[in-house]
């Protein structure tokens, strides 16, 4: 059995390995949910083991994206959890400028990257420089995704990965769910011309052929995982000769929503319109049809993330959290981030115990009842009001509330969330 069949396992019979004497550790992907980190701080010092620890026992898998993880720290990890699943991070489209030796050099009138230490990664066989530009915020430089040395390089990279240890990679900036063709404003060597979000997504689209054909040849189980689709109305938006999202799914294991909850810069208590928040469940129960991994992201800008009261705050992650469980499948995890938008280290991903509420596995898909959503779990209840009015929900059995109280019927307020077991303290 390989480790990505044997943690959807671990997930589905825990209950009763645990009752077996399963191990010192109680992974908190005993709940309904796993959760993914995304490691932007190096793990050093004293309490790094500890560090090891906590992630080990919180999380279902973890992207190492500013911090690589050393191969004692991976040896490590997979001696605390055996079956926690290590993606090593790779931009498809950026090569950090702290990462990057070398000079900037002008040519006709276009910023160009030269690199002439070892590895090279941005010279071609003609010795040439490839056609590049820092990014906005000056802290990379962004490639151009169709240069065929730049996918060799993304085909090397991630095989060496795998051979390394890695169960498979996170290849961010892949996507560009949103149209940012300025951004790309005279790379494309070919014509000359600003790339758009059309010519972006097609280079893009090979290039994530290519690596995971390789990564498949060297081990028949290691996982591509895409981002970012966005959410819901981006993933099935199209627009004239760009490739839809959901397209990336036949090149790829999986897709990360990092834009679930709309914009970085959204104020505490803006929600999505309900067609908007329609389009996300049609889109993680499309992801779950086709049996592909779905990794969706709560993303804060941290400024305000600490801003809001801890009562909004963890009524804001119910609802979100009772949102994915109406349309999880066996391959469906969330992550939790809050952006410095500033200092990606001093970024944080904030763990609420909400995510280790064990209500079993779902019995059915999702139902509407008037305007509010329903999904029977083994041991629970799950409820969405995705409206802007209060509803009242009609049982068809006893549940109980988190404090215990016995319901057959129960009023939900707007833009809120449920989760009810079926025995009460459960």
């Amino acid at each position: 059995m390989t480790r990505w069949r044997k943690g959807i396992f671990l997930m589905e019979w825990m209950a009763i390995i645990l009752l077996a004497g399963a191990g010192k550790n109680a992974y908190s992907f005993t709940g309904s949910i796993g959760v993914v980190c995304q490691l932007d701080h190096p793990i050093v010092g004293n309490q790094a083991d500890e560090q090891l620890r906590y992630i080990a026992d919180h999380y279902f898998g973890i992207s190492d994206r500013k911090a690589r993880l050393t191969k004692g720290q991976r040896a490590r990890l997979r001696q605390l959890n055996p079956d926690i699943l290590l993606l090593r991070y790779l931009n498809f489209s950026e090569i950090y400028a702290g990462e990057l030796p070398g000079r900037i050099i002008r040519h006709r009138n276009k910023k160009q990257v030269s690199r002439n230490s070892v590895p090279v990664a941005l010279l071609n066989r003609e010795n040439q420089p490839e056609p590049a530009l820092w990014n906005r915020n000056g802290s990379g430089i962004t490639v151009d995704p169709a240069s065929p040395f730049w996918r060799s390089f993304l085909v090397h990279t991630a095989v060496r990965a795998v051979v390394n240890g890695y169960d498979g990679i996170l290849a961010d900036s892949c996507l560009m769910a949103n149209d940012l063709p300025a951004s790309f404003a005279g790379i494309d060597p070919v014509t000359g011309q600003v790339y758009t979000s059309a010519s972006f997504r097609r280079a893009q689209y090979e290039n994530l052929r290519a690596v995971r054909q390789a990564i498949k040849a060297v081990r028949s189980d290691a996982l591509l995982v895409a981002n970012s689709i966005g959410n819901g109305t981006l993933y099935f938006k199209s627009r004239r000769y760009a490739l839809p999202a959901s397209t990336f799914l036949e090149v790829t294991d999986g897709v990360v929503a990092e834009g679930f909850l709309g914009k970085l810069d959204r104020q505490p208590g803006k929600f999505f319109t309900k067609r908007q928040w329609l389009a996300n469940l049609k889109m993680m129960r499309e992801i779950s049809g086709q049996h592909k991994i779905c990794i969706v992201v709560f993303k804060y800008r941290r400024d305000i993330f600490e801003k809001i009261p801890a009562a909004k705050r963890r009524a804001s992650d119910l609802f979100n959290l009772a949102t994915v469980l109406l349309a999880k499948g066996k391959k469906t995890f969330i992550s939790s981030m809050a952006l410095d938008t500033g200092h990606m280290k001093k970024s944080f991903h904030p763990y609420s115990q909400l995510w280790a509420t064990n209500i079993g596995q779902p019995l059915a898909s999702c139902y509407q009842q008037g305007d509010l959503w329903l999904r029977k779990y083994t041991s629970g209840l799950v409820l969405v009001n995705p409206g802007d009015k209060e509803r009242m929900a009609h049982l068809d059995s006893t549940y109980f509330l988190p404090d215990k109280r016995r319901v057959r019927a129960i009023k939900i307020g707007p833009h809120a969330g449920l989760i009810l077991t079926g025995k009460p303290g459960r």
